[in-house]
């Protein structure tokens, strides 16, 4: 399954609790790619045109979800040509990042029932 490249979003991997989010590839339209590029950004990935992101990050006056004027629903979401990303974009300053990462390190011992950190 293609998975989400926003950071700390699970759409796509088998730990998901929800599997109906649909993704979307990057805008065709170059300025449009450049900004979703800076809305995006990370770290230790550069956002390509192979990428895709899931709904989970556009506001629904964004997605078209049914066929025009109304008709039947789609089964291949659209996004509307001038679709921004909004919502849950991950973790962009140093904090919350940093915290996020630390999260990625915690165990939980089975035996002692305690979390402890592996950096």
């Amino acid at each position: 399954m293609v998975k989400c490249f926003v950071v700390g979003c699970s759409t796509g991997y088998k730990s998901a609790k929800e599997n109906y989010t649909k993704v979307f590839k990057p805008p065709k339209e170059e300025r449009q790619f450049i900004i979703w590029g800076k809305k995006l950004e990370r770290s230790d990935r550069k956002f390509f045109r192979k990428d895709h992101v899931c709904s989970r990050h556009f506001k629904e006056e964004f997605i078209i979800k049914n066929s025009v004027n109304g008709g039947a629903p789609l089964s291949r979401w659209k996004l509307r040509d001038d679709a921004i990303l909004t919502l849950f974009l991950g973790y962009k300053d140093g904090v919350a990042h940093l915290a996020f990462l630390l999260l990625l390190h915690f165990k939980r011992d089975k035996n002692k029932q305690k979390l402890t950190i592996f950096l």
